[in-house]
């Protein structure tokens, strides 16, 4: 949970897991792959789906910016 709410009622967290469930449904429907950790996940997409992946990395930064106590994340780009 991100800590903002307590769990069940905390809109960051929920927000934030609806952001990575359309990651991890990509990466089901197109070949990708993902770990997932109490706190993380690490995505690695197919090239096709840089459109989507570079819009849920916009959305992970702009919460970054607005809960910065609560949301911290890494895009890498892999080439």
């Amino acid at each position: 949970h991100a800590g903002a709410g307590t769990a069940g009622n905390d809109l960051v967290c929920a927000a934030l897991s609806a952001l990575l469930r359309v990651l991890l449904l990509e990466c089901d429907k197109h070949g990708g792959n993902a770990i997932q950790g109490d706190g993380y996940a690490i995505v690695n997409l197919h090239a096709d789906s840089r459109p989507l992946l570079t819009g849920v990395c916009d959305a992970f930064k702009w919460m970054s910016k607005e809960y910065p106590d609560y949301v911290a994340f890494k895009c890498v780009d892999g080439g």
